[in-house]
């Protein structure tokens, strides 16, 4: 990536919703040039989507919380389907060190946190859960 791929996906990590020909006044370069750029960008699997932040107007801003998952004998992309049907999942890595999988959630309640880390609990394998609730975010791009 060069510094104009870099502006484009900084400025759309800002604002999905920026224009091509807004995003190509800002580096410099021409719409069509900006539209091949992010084009290629998506190809490449760097833009993955892009995603509305949904807020619930009865809550106010979503419940943010990552859970560790410990498990034993049993391989984490097993887990990938069974994590993927839990809408509220926004990410789950795999990670390295004593937690196997870190896993992201956003919601609008403390009961259906609850509910999902229940879920969890109950993953053939799964040895131990522990919730990290998101006080604040300080960086969001």
């Amino acid at each position: 990536m060069d510094k104009f791929d870099q502006q484009i996906v900084a400025l759309l990590a800002q604002d999905a919703r920026l224009s091509v020909s807004a995003i190509a006044r800002s580096i410099n370069l021409s719409r069509s040039a900006t539209q091949e750029r992010i084009n290629q960008l998506e190809r490449k699997g760097i833009l993955a989507g892009y995603h509305a932040k949904v807020l619930d107007p009865n809550h106010g801003e979503a419940l943010c919380a990552y859970f560790e998952v410990h498990n034993h004998d049993t391989q984490c992309n097993d887990y990938q389907p069974l994590i993927a049907r839990i809408p509220e999942v926004r990410s789950c890595q795999f990670i390295s060190g004593q937690i196997d999988l870190m896993i992201y959630v956003e919601t609008f309640t403390m009961s259906r946190l609850e509910q999902i880390r229940d879920e969890l609990e109950q993953l053939p394998g799964v040895t131990l859960v522990r919730t990290h609730l998101v006080m604040k975010t300080l960086i969001d791009r």
